[in-house]
């Protein structure tokens, strides 16, 4: 493929990849602790559950999975025991975007000391219910809320090369800095471009790849890593978007995303399910 870098001007052309690449700052590592990965979804009288913010999994045929944990206020006996409780329960849900049905591919019961008392593993055959009543719509609404999904702001943008913006670039690059993107099932808006009706997948690349793909390498972008696990978003829609983007997936709120010859610099400013 072409290098989408052979000088600083960006090209005027709309590019086939855009990619996107979830990064932290350097030499920082995930940070946050087992309760910080948490987020709370609803609170009953006698539970409360919450969401692995880290979980969601886009996955084939636009399905989504996220992990959620229920914690009892009071223990509860283990199906098919008379002397073991539990007071936890993580439950690993798959979601069926277009069907709009859900099923539990995974459960595992703690007890009070965070001892596995039960895990079980469904069949891959196990049956689809469909996304009716609170509790499903909430833990659906959850998790098609994690990131990458969201609203992100362009706060700048830099070269492939690591040169960082200039007042000599063209104004309709520079003019991007301020504007916003929202990533959600439906839709993806990039300021008046979208594209309606998306379809997500995961995969792996290559340093190699990611090089022939877009003429820079990971390592340019702060990724040590020579593979990274990647999301293809692909637009079918007739649109000016798009046809298909690349993301790669850090931990952090900030985002880096080829468009027009440079990567801009993302921020996610606002996520819906948080207060």
């Amino acid at each position: 493929m072409m290098n989408l870098f052979v000088n600083r001007s960006p090209s005027r052309r709309r590019l086939e990849f855009a990619i996107l690449v979830f990064v932290v700052s350097a030499g920082a590592g995930i940070a946050q602790s087992n309760d910080d990965r948490w987020l709370r979804v609803f609170t009953d009288e006698d539970s409360t559950v919450d969401v692995d913010r880290l979980s969601l999994v886009l996955g084939h045929d636009q399905v989504i999975t996220a992990r959620f944990r229920t914690a009892l206020a009071n223990p509860e006996l283990v199906p098919g025991e008379s002397n073991t409780g539990y007071r936890i329960r993580l439950d690993t849900i798959q979601f069926s975007i277009e069907d709009r049905k859900y099923r539990i591919s995974e459960s595992i019961l703690l007890d009070a000391s965070q001892k596995v008392v039960l895990s079980r593993l469904s069949s891959s055959n196990a049956a689809w219910k469909p996304i009716w009543g609170r509790t499903a719509r909430r833990l659906f609404n959850a998790a098609r809320q994690l990131q990458p999904f969201g609203t992100w702001s362009v706060v700048s943008y830099l070269y492939a090369s690591g040169d960082s913006a200039s007042e000599h670039d063209p104004p309709e690059i520079r003019s991007l800095v301020g504007s916003q993107i929202e990533f959600a099932l439906d839709r993806v808006v990039m300021g008046k471009e979208a594209c309606p009706a998306p379809a997500f997948d995961t995969d792996s690349i290559t340093g190699e790849e990611f090089f022939r793909r877009v003429g820079g390498s990971l390592k340019s972008l702060g990724l040590l890593s020579e593979k990274a696990d990647v999301i293809l978003l692909t637009c079918k829609a007739k649109i000016n978007f798009p046809a298909k983007t690349i993301i790669l997936r850090l931990t952090g709120s900030k985002a880096l995303m080829l468009w027009d010859g440079v990567f801009l610099e993302l921020e996610r400013t606002r996520n819906p399910f948080l207060p």
